[in-house]
């Protein structure tokens, strides 16, 4: 069964929203389930980039928003069965300007509205030095915090949230 089908149901698209969709990870995320012609939902911050108007000509839709706005994200996720999540790494200095507490902040987000709009399958993606003890190292220390926050978010859901694949 693949992620567009439910047992007994026929075979209706379901969408999946990719964050990081004109990045290396996102990008490639998105590429593969477009090539399983599934419906994809990339969001971006500017739907006149380059690499955002190649993914819309390629089939993807384009949900505009910004990782510190929570309402664009709840606005890009509505309606999709599934969620790609990778924010943009505060280990990339000056590339992005986002602080561990930001990164911290976007995953858990992510989280908490995937479990507010009822998405039915999470995936997290992150570093594989992610786990339960510090490394001293802010931008893996802060994906690790992500993954804990994003879990209690997810299970203090209803019937547990999404289910949450951990790609550590």
């Amino acid at each position: 069964m693949s992620i567009d089908q439910k047992a007994g149901e026929p075979n209706a698209k379901k969408t999946v929203l990719v964050f990081g969709a004109i990045g290396q990870q996102g990008g490639v995320v998105v590429s593969a389930l477009l090539s399983a012609s599934l419906s994809v939902r990339a969001f971006v911050c500017n739907v006149e980039d380059e690499k955002a108007l190649a993914l819309a000509s390629s089939g993807a839709e384009l949900a505009v928003g910004n990782m510190a706005d929570n309402d664009s994200i709840r606005r890009a996720m509505r309606g999709a069965y599934g969620v790609f999540s990778v924010q943009p790494s505060s280990g990339q200095g000056a590339a992005y300007g986002v602080s561990d507490e930001q990164e911290v902040r976007y995953g858990k987000a992510i989280a908490d509205i995937a479990a507010e709009t009822g998405v039915q399958h999470l995936v997290y993606t992150s570093v594989n030095a992610a786990g339960t003890q510090k490394t001293g190292m802010g931008h893996f220390d802060s994906k690790s915090e992500s993954k804990r926050t994003s879990a209690i978010s997810i299970c203090a859901a209803p019937s547990c949230g999404p289910q949450v694949s951990w790609n550590c």
